[in-house]
């Protein structure tokens, strides 16, 4: 224990915000210490939402192999608090542990995470978090020195008690916050890792759920399992929410890719970095936590917030084009309707699914017209796309300062499922 002790006061300084992996990272397969000639001590630095942000763009569980050949035994490293730790930022209810644990109970994730990263040792800089861990440790011997290093009890680790857990991987800018809350920016594409422990496929929750945002406006996201493709969905550059089913989940780790169709763009204003999509909230669900079967997203509208929060169906103005899109967990056949004027000229509007025609008619300005016609609604989301021929500035067209391209506005979408 006490070489241990030694070990992590000689190289605290150069283990934090150090690159883990690669050409000059910490852990390769050249020793770290020459001291320990024996084994090679994988050490799992926490990195929190406040820190470096350098550990949550590497997924240690993107490493097994590695851990197998290499792991003598492994330390977690738990920070002070003053380093910028905050284990209730936003989803990530883990993020004491290196990479950040999404959305899953703290207490509960414990004896997973020991046994998925093969924990031995625990050294704690803040003893705020020893309650969590204490079933799981062995007994001290009154030790009282910063940081405090405990040793993982085995026999009090069992494999039956292992639950499913969401990890950020790769690509990942570090945390931010802002009026929307905490999110995470990727470049062009990165991962998220879903463990699932044997004999636990058949209740692990099967959908993804997340909001997220487009830089600078709209933009197509390919969602991957396992490096099949499952979904590609649209998002504006406001937040809005998205549900996606998990098809072909596997025992063990499976890995999710979250890649931008179109390249990243500089985010300007003296930000280096080439960003596409913002994260936040990203969580799995069981098909029962979704908040109601067809669910309807409004993409490309311009927001209209007051009316938004007193409606749950409020009018949407688009410009000339825009998208809707409906998520479903059963296949079915519906008739769809909504409402829809032109703005300041009569135009011709056409909605399209995949391409291909559903329905085109001539808008006039000024009055509502109904639009309805049957869809067939896949398993999972399905987009409806809204052209309109141009779209007007109120400011020309009117003389007052509203600088938007408006070509029709929408309201009162529902669909009714037909028998």
């Amino acid at each position: 224990m006490r070489r241990i002790r030694t070990v992590f006061k000689r190289f605290s300084a150069e283990f934090r915000g150090a690159r883990l992996f690669g050409k000059h990272g910490l852990l390769r397969r050249s020793p770290i210490v020459p001291e320990i000639a024996a084994g090679l001590v994988l050490v799992l630095l926490i990195a929190s939402a406040g820190a470096t942000g350098v550990l949550n763009r590497v997924s240690l569980s993107s490493y097994p192999d590695f851990f197998a050949e290499n792991a003598e035994f492994s330390v977690l490293e738990i920070p002070p608090s003053d380093a910028g730790l905050d284990k209730n930022v936003s989803n990530e209810v883990f993020s004491v542990i290196g990479p950040s644990i999404l959305s899953q109970d703290v207490q509960s994730l414990i004896p997973t995470i020991l046994l998925h990263y093969r924990i031995k040792y625990v050294t704690f800089y803040d003893t705020a978090f020893v309650s969590f861990f204490e079933p799981f440790l062995s007994p001290r011997a009154g030790d009282t020195e910063t940081p405090r290093i405990d040793k993982v009890d085995g026999a009090k680790l069992s494999r039956e008690r292992e639950k499913s857990f969401l990890s950020i991987g790769d690509g990942w800018y570090r945390n931010e916050k802002g009026d929307s809350g905490v999110y995470r920016w990727i470049e062009r594409s990165a991962t998220l890792h879903f463990f699932i422990p044997q004999g636990g496929l058949s209740e692990a929750p099967t959908i993804l759920a997340f909001s997220s945002q487009h830089q600078p406006g709209d933009g197509d996201l390919d969602i991957l399992l396992n490096k099949e493709k499952i979904a590609t969905v649209s998002f504006s550059n406001t937040y809005s929410d998205m549900y996606v089913e998990l098809k072909g989940l596997q025992e063990g780790d499976n890995v999710i890719t979250l890649t931008s169709v179109d390249k990243c763009s500089v985010a300007g204003g003296g930000d280096p970095r080439c960003l596409s999509f913002a994260f936040k909230d990203i969580k799995l669900l069981d098909a029962e936590q979704i908040p109601g079967e067809g669910i309807i997203r409004y993409n490309g509208f311009y927001p209209e917030a007051a009316l938004s929060e007193s409606s749950v169906n409020p009018p949407q103005w688009m410009s000339a084009k825009a998208d809707i899109q409906i998520f479903t967990l059963n296949p079915q056949r519906v008739f769809v309707s909504f409402d829809a004027v032109s703005y300041a000229k009569n135009r011709r509007f056409t909605v399209q699914q995949d391409g291909k025609e559903v329905q085109t008619l001539a808008l006039a300005a000024g009055a509502f017209q109904r639009v309805a016609f049957p869809l067939e609604l896949k398993d999972g989301n399905t987009k409806l796309d809204l052209i309109s021929e141009g779209c007007d500035q109120p400011s020309l067209v009117e003389g007052n300062g509203d600088e938007r391209c408006l070509g029709v506005q929408i309201k009162s979408l529902l669909y009714e499922t037909l028998q």
